[in-house]
């Protein structure tokens, strides 16, 4: 999931400047994902291998933009959970909606609720 999460963030902010966003939120529920693009002395093996997106991911975010990278619990976030297991089971699509793709409207029913 580390990799489904970065590059998450990385297709979802590179896609937020294309459409002209310059204020936002960027919620993971990725512990790992968010403290790896947060420190910028970690460049540690354990990092090798998601070196590129994790730099990628970090030159986004200098970009003249207001941008907070913000950690959620995975329980208050269930689209977001379910969205990125439909993206971990077909790494290579990458889909963008204008209103939220079937089935997730009771689960955003449920993250409302939740918390």
């Amino acid at each position: 999931m580390f990799t489904a999460e970065l590059l998450a963030i990385r297709e979802g902010l590179q896609s937020a400047w294309e459409r002209g966003y310059r204020v936002l939120t960027c919620d993971t529920d990725c512990l790992a994902a968010a403290a790896s693009v947060k420190d910028k002395h970690d460049e540690s093996n354990r990092l090798y291998i998601h070196i590129y997106v994790i730099r990628e991911i970090r030159y986004l975010m200098r970009r003249d933009w207001q941008m907070y990278l913000q950690l959620d619990p995975r329980e208050s976030n269930m689209v977001a959970h379910t969205l990125a297991g439909w993206g971990a089971r077909d790494p290579f699509l990458i889909e963008q909606w204008s209103n939220p793709p079937c089935g997730t409207g009771i689960l955003a029913a449920f993250d409302r609720d939740m918390f």
